[in-house]
């Protein structure tokens, strides 16, 4: 990606820009996946909800367009996304 935006001879060069993230803490990836869950009415318990953040190795939590294929009860095709 930043190579398309920063190399002179890339057509979307200078089009967008970067932004540096800070990482997401494992106290926040929790209350997140908590909040998501329940906006479905699902329920997690403890465990799965540490399995969860373990397996997710960092990576941020999906935003309200990668949920639209499916809610973190039952993700893509009906299965847990776990």
């Amino acid at each position: 990606m930043r190579d398309m935006f920063s190399n002179e001879r890339r057509a979307l060069y200078q089009f967008g820009g970067f932004h540096e993230l800070s990482s997401i803490s494992e106290e926040e990836w929790r209350q997140g996946l908590r909040v998501r869950f329940e906006e479905d009415d699902c329920t997690v318990d403890e465990e799965a909800l540490e399995l969860m953040v373990a397996a997710g190795e960092g990576a941020p939590p999906l935003d309200d367009a990668d949920r639209s294929a499916g809610s973190p009860c039952l993700g893509r095709g009906g299965h847990p996304p776990y």
